[in-house]
Parts: C-alpha cells; sequence; structure tokens
C-alpha cells in the first residue's frame, strides 16, 4: 500500500514536470517516458485523472487565454494615473477636519512639554533655600544624647525664656 502511494506521488510530480517544460508535445514526451511509469499511470485510477485534469486545464487554458501584447505608448502613464486615482478613493476627507493636525503635532508637543518640565525642575531645584531651618529647643534636646542640664532656680528658667523670643 505504501509502495503504490509513494509510486503515485513520484507520477503526479512527474505529470506536473511535464506541464511545466515549455512546448506543446506532451502527449509524445508522455510517451517516451520510461515504460514503467507510463504502465503504473495507465493502471492507476487516480494518477490517471490527475493527467486528464491537466491535459484539460492545459486545452482549456490555451483556447481562453490570448497573449499579451506589447504595452502601448501611454501605458506607463496609464498606470501611474490608475494607482493615483486609487489612493484619492482610499483617502477619506479628513485633511478639512480639524482633528486632522493632531497627529501631526503629537510629537512637537511631547518634545515641548518635556523640555518645559526639564526647564522647571531645574528651576525648581536651584531655588531651594541654602540655609538649614531653625531648630527648637524641643528638637535639639531630642536630637543629643546627653540629657539637658535642669536650672539651679527660677531666675535662669526666666533668663532663658527672654533670650527666645524674637
Amino acid at each position: 500500500m505504501k509502495s503504490s502511494h509513494g509510486a503515485c506521488r513520484e507520477a503526479q510530480k512527474r505529470i506536473d514536470g511535464f506541464f511545466d517544460a515549455p512546448g506543446n508535445a506532451l502527449p509524445e514526451r508522455f510517451l517516451d517516458a520510461e515504460p514503467e511509469f507510463v504502465r503504473h499511470v495507465q493502471g492507476c485510477g487516480e494518477c490517471r485523472a490527475v493527467l486528464n485534469d491537466a491535459l484539460v486545464a492545459r486545452r482549456l487554458l490555451r483556447e481562453h487565454l490570448q497573449a499579451a501584447g506589447e504595452p502601448g505608448p501611454y501605458f506607463a502613464a496609464r498606470v501611474i494615473e490608475a494607482i493615483a486615482h486609487q489612493e484619492r478613493e482610499r483617502m477619506p476627507a479628513t485633511s478639512a477636519s480639524p482633528w486632522y493636525a493632531v497627529p501631526a503635532l503629537a510629537a512637537r508637543l511631547a518634545w515641548g512639554t518635556a523640555i518645559v518640565l526639564v526647564l522647571a525642575s531645574t528651576w525648581l531645584y536651584e531655588k531651594r533655600p541654602d540655609v538649614a531651618p531653625r531648630r527648637t529647643a524641643a528638637e535639639t534636646a531630642g536630637a543629643s544624647l546627653e540629657p539637658a542640664p535642669q536650672p539651679a532656680n527660677h531666675d535662669e528658667v526666666l533668663a532663658s525664656l527672654v533670650g527666645r523670643e524674637p
């Protein structure tokens, strides 16, 4: 069964090769082929059907196809005009729409926004204060590791409070 299938595949490839080659002498080339190949095609219904289909297709193509003539002197101009006409039909009348310019300006808008952000962040970085903020007594006392000294009397407490007022 497999050898028959392989023989059919090989025979069909050879039949396609007959039709790919130029010339009109297909039946003569088929009869001049190897006798084993000819016997296989004559005995195998599937291969015979492939050969008959190919012959019918070749005959129909030869009868109904006309040879292409030489292009006229205005062939290139007609092709270019046809392409331009298709482009005009495909392109909608959106050029009059105000939204038509948005995609064209999107890249410029993005770059402009990026430049403005860089300049603004640079200006804000340069503008930051150079002096550190004042610390309150509670922050200073909490930051040191040593306990704050206790005043000896009430006069020292009042003097320290008067010294802090602006």
